[in-house]
């Protein structure tokens, strides 16, 4: 083997075990209208190679109604409180409290798959086009837990080891708000 094709086979051995460290926990849709809404948390992997047994998910002020899928396997659990304000929901209701972090445990997922975990929501006017929503989450593993929670600069580009999922907020251009 040439020297050459030696160390092009090295820096491709290199690139495959640094890929799965930029992997990091999502939120989809990655860009929403203001209404009802479902979100979906990826996580593609477990921690430093140690399988996940819970996602804890921080609801943010502004996102209201919200209501998580249950996972076979897995338990379920929300902490309630209180909103900043009342919010304007459906049919002329108003929220002033509601699930403010949602959490699934027990479960069991090997490093080597990734899973999706899924609630549904309501985006308020709390929210302008173009603002950030910024979710906190922590990926709890059977040795030691992953926070994702870093709020990256989209101005400048940075880029942040442990970056919170964000979903940007776009214009309701003749939205209704019902689906």
């Amino acid at each position: 083997m040439t020297l050459l094709r030696f160390s092009a086979l090295l820096v491709f051995a290199a690139t495959l075990q640094v890929a799965p460290a930029g992997a990091h926990v999502t939120v989809e849709p990655k860009s929403a209208l203001p209404g009802p809404i479902k979100m979906t948390f990826r996580v593609p992997h477990g921690c430093q190679g140690s399988r996940t047994t819970a996602l804890q998910v921080a609801i943010p002020e502004g996102i209201i109604g919200v209501k998580p899928a249950p996972k076979p396997g897995w338990s379920v659990s929300m902490a309630r409180g209180s909103h900043a304000r009342a919010y304007d929901y459906f049919h002329g209701r108003t929220e002033s409290e509601g699930v403010k972090e949602v959490v699934w445990s027990g479960g069991d997922l090997a490093d080597e798959y990734f899973d999706e975990f899924a609630l549904i929501g309501f985006v308020t006017d709390a929210y302008s086009p173009g603002d950030r929503v910024i979710f906190k989450v922590s990926q709890i593993c059977k040795e030691g837990r992953l926070d994702w929670v870093e709020i990256p600069d989209a101005a400048r580009g940075t880029h942040s080891a442990y970056p919170a999922p964000v979903m940007t907020i776009l214009e309701a251009s003749g939205h209704s708000g019902h689906h």
